[in-house]
């Protein structure tokens, strides 16, 4: 940190030792202060005081995130919500906010997980906020994350150096769904968002999520190319790439290079660029959310659409199966007739479903002879 102070010579600037984080980008600029000001250099213990900075510097390895600045953005966001739920989650310690909205229809489809982009806020109007808003309609809540901030002057390459702070955020926010029992959780993530969450999948890869779509990925800024390529090798689910028409170069390279990479990540991969949008989808957030529900429901169709199953990935590779997975079901035996794919739920009165029992081996048996592709010996149902 630096203030004025007057010499009897001339005013000069005095560098004073800071239990601030220091970002070498500080350090330098105090190096070149020592060079201007020559008086300073000859003050007794300057050496000292500069090599103390250099090492709580690299010490520090990352600026600290702006912590009073996200205080605010908090205090202003939740002022401002009138659909969901705000929430506290805690992250290393440091807690901080989240927004929960419930799925609008029963039962619920799963969870999505929202991060937004650079410097802004879990309800921002470009993107996140939308998105948190509009995924409800289609049986999905959603968890929208504050994010580590830094000034509003910070660059891509001072994010780069905060992104540690991220992985824990979503943990945090995964820890949070599966304590209220989500069966199924998506991540999305939108510019600078897109960067915390590949920070995340170096760390864990793509465990206990079953989608990831990334908006806008890529982005950076002018002069500033990314200093590692995305992880898509650690990836295994089915991964949507959205972009806009009128998107930054770096985002329309980063969707060129993926291309090839999709069907390597998951047969289910897609990316879908929107006409006429931007990278932040101004007057195209209607659109936006509908290419995500539309996608969403390619891979976990509705209960009610006839012919559909809804089943979760099952396997090492992550790939949903081809052939119909059954299990016995949860259910209980007074709900009606339902039909899912080539697998039929048939209720049946408790005394019913005992009196097989000891059948089950014969039944068993002829249906494998036959060759049927799910043996229904009692109540069975697709896995939700």
């Amino acid at each position: 940190m630096c203030q004025d102070i007057a010499f009897p010579e001339k005013p000069i600037r005095l560098v004073y030792f800071s239990f601030v984080p220091v970002h070498p980008i500080h350090t330098r600029q105090a190096a070149k202060v020592m060079q201007q000001n020559h008086i300073l250099s000859r003050l007794p213990g300057a050496t000292l005081i500069l090599n103390a900075m250099c090492a709580l510097a690299f010490a520090a390895g990352s600026p600290a995130s702006d912590l009073e600045r996200e205080r605010r953005l908090a205090e202003q966001t939740v002022d401002a919500i009138f659909e969901g739920e705000p929430l506290m989650l805690n992250a290393t310690g440091h807690e901080f906010l989240g927004i929960y909205t419930r799925a609008e229809t029963a039962p619920e489809r799963g969870a999505a997980i929202i991060l937004h982009g650079r410097g802004t806020h879990p309800d921002w109007e470009q993107v996140a906020g939308p998105l948190r808003k509009a995924l409800p309609a289609h049986g999905w809540s959603t968890l929208s994350l504050q994010m580590p901030v830094l000034d509003k002057d910070a660059s891509y390459y001072d994010y780069v150096e905060n992104m540690p702070e991220a992985p824990p955020r979503i943990e945090a926010a995964l820890g949070y769904l599966r304590n209220l029992g989500t069966d199924r959780i998506i991540l999305i993530a939108h510019s600078c968002g897109v960067h915390m969450i590949m920070a995340w999948i170096r760390q864990h890869g793509d465990a206990g999520i079953d989608a990831y779509i990334g908006i806008g990925m890529g982005a950076t800024d002018y002069q500033q190319p990314m200093r590692q390529p995305f992880p898509f090798d650690r990836i295994r689910v089915p991964l949507l790439n959205i972009y806009g028409e009128g998107d930054y170069p770096a985002v329309q390279r980063q969707a060129a290079q993926l291309e090839p990479m999709l069907a390597q990540i998951n047969r289910r991969s897609a990316q879908h660029r929107i006409p006429g949008a931007g990278h932040y989808f101004n007057g195209h957030e209607t659109e936006l959310s509908a290419v995500i529900s539309n996608w969403l429901d390619t891979l976990f169709p509705q209960k009610n659409q006839p012919g559909e199953g809804g089943g979760r990935y099952r396997g090492t590779d992550r790939e949903e199966p081809d052939a119909p997975v059954c299990q016995r079901s949860r259910a209980a035996p007074s709900e009606p007739e339902s039909t899912t794919g080539e697998c039929s739920t048939r209720s049946m009165p408790l005394q019913s479903v005992k009196s097989m029992d000891s059948r089950l081996p014969l039944i068993s048996s002829m249906m494998m002879r036959l060759r049927l592709p799910c043996a229904k010996t009692s109540a069975l149902t697709w896995i939700s």
